[in-house]
């Protein structure tokens, strides 16, 4: 699903109409965006997004660390191993 389409769907939740009228109105898209932040409804999908992002980057964090580890390990060898 595209961006848009979020955007337009949870507006529809709100009761939002004519959303695209409103955006021209900075004070009144405010005042709008405000509302949907506290909506219970629609940070459901924003904290399922949420944990998988952070899988993924504790996975990298996991795969950089290791990488480290064998870069120091195979380092540490070769000192010993070709150090007169």
């Amino acid at each position: 699903m595209r961006w848009l389409d979020d955007v337009s769907m949870d507006l529809r939740k709100m009761g939002v109409n004519e959303w695209r009228d409103r955006t021209r109105n900075r004070e009144a898209w405010r005042h709008i965006v405000e509302e949907a932040k506290a909506h219970p409804g629609l940070y459901r999908r924003l904290e399922e997004e949420d944990v998988q992002e952070n899988l993924v980057n504790s996975e990298l964090v996991n795969l950089k660390y290791h990488i480290i580890q064998s870069m120091t390990f195979l380092s540490v060898t070769h000192w010993i191993l070709f150090t007169p």
